[in-house]
């Protein structure tokens, strides 16, 4: 009977807990707010210390540099100059608008969406939560386009085999927020942060360079323990919080049932598949002497040209996959 009591007690505390962070979250501003408040905080901060005087030695330097208030005039005149130079001038600036390209190519053409609903309708029904959390997980290769495509079609996948839509929606989005840049392969992402790394620590260090693959094996052994803790979490904690789900219960609103893939979408995901594992071999081929252009000094790989060129890699990877899926609509 204690023990009873006891898991009650935790089921009880869990509850509350759960209340409290969906209260809190709910609270909160809209992401566009937190940063002009984060704007405004600093703003508020560079005041702040700057009337104490305080200064820092530049470790790139040595030069003593004194906090100058962004609310003087010299500080609103470095604001309004500085703004646009900033923003070109940002070095992951090239890396996000050339992956753009190559992603926005493969979304247009229905690529990204019909990948992740192959993989998640063919799982079986045991291993339908795996394959949501898996999908949202590695859905990163596609940057931000796994947040409006795994959702949906989650909850969709879910209720067709008559759990909760809500659970398969939470989980899906769940996974591609928190598994986001964990992946088994080099992402857009890995290039992004690496250039945005190699930016911070040139101040200090000029010679030091943040590859791509630098945090590659971390993010690798991530996705397994995400996809465990995703699991876990939906089928232990969220399903059983929303309760058996009841059709009936509904306003009465048409719920669209995910239709299956087409013939020809089947056939563009083949031709994708070819063309993925021909330039993939072509690349390797090429990788592969010692003499490559593509290795560094000494026939290195880390660092190397490979690895500097990743993002026009990943987009000439994208874009002619992406003609792949095209070429096969066009011919519907």
């Amino acid at each position: 009977m204690s023990e009873e009591n006891g898991g009650a007690a935790r089921r009880g505390f869990l509850e509350r807990f759960l209340d409290f962070v969906e209260r809190a979250g709910n609270r909160l501003p809209h992401p566009f707010m937190i940063f002009i408040y984060l704007a405004l905080i600093t703003v508020l901060l560079s005041w702040i210390v700057s009337l104490f005087g305080v200064s820092f030695e530049d470790p790139a330097t040595g030069d003593e540099l004194q906090i100058q208030s962004l609310v003087s005039g010299a500080g609103v005149e470095y604001v309004l100059t500085s703004t646009v130079t900033n923003f070109v001038e940002f070095p992951p600036l090239g890396t996000v608008l050339t992956i753009i390209l190559g992603i926005g190519v493969a979304q247009r053409v229905g690529l990204i969406e019909a990948v992740m609903k192959k993989t998640i309708m063919n799982a079986p029904s045991s291993l339908i939560t795996y394959a949501v959390v898996l999908s949202g997980i590695l859905g990163n290769l596609a940057s931000d386009a796994a947040f409006i495509v795994i959702p949906p079609l989650a909850a969709l996948v879910f209720l067709g085999v008559g759990r909760h839509p809500l659970a398969g929606l939470a989980a899906g989005f769940a996974a591609a927020g928190a598994g986001f840049s964990a992946n088994f392969f080099i992402t857009s992402t890995d290039a992004l942060l690496s250039g945005i790394s190699t930016s911070v620590v040139q101040s200090v260090a000029e010679d030091v360079v943040v590859t791509p693959v630098s945090n590659w094996f971390f993010m690798i052994a991530s996705v397994p323990v995400l996809l465990f803790a995703g699991v876990f979490v939906t089928e232990r904690i969220v399903e059983p919080r929303l309760g058996a789900y009841d059709p009936e219960a509904g306003d009465g609103t048409e719920i669209k049932t995910m239709e299956e893939l087409s013939p020809t979408e089947n056939r563009g995901l083949r031709n994708t598949l070819i063309a993925m594992v021909v330039y993939v071999a072509l690349l390797v081929v090429a990788v592969f002497p010692s003499g490559s252009p593509f290795r560094g000094e000494d026939g290195a790989l880390v660092p190397s040209p490979l690895l500097d060129g990743v993002v026009p890699i990943i987009f000439s990877s994208s874009s002619s996959s992406s003609r792949s899926r095209m070429g096969s609509r066009s011919g519907r």
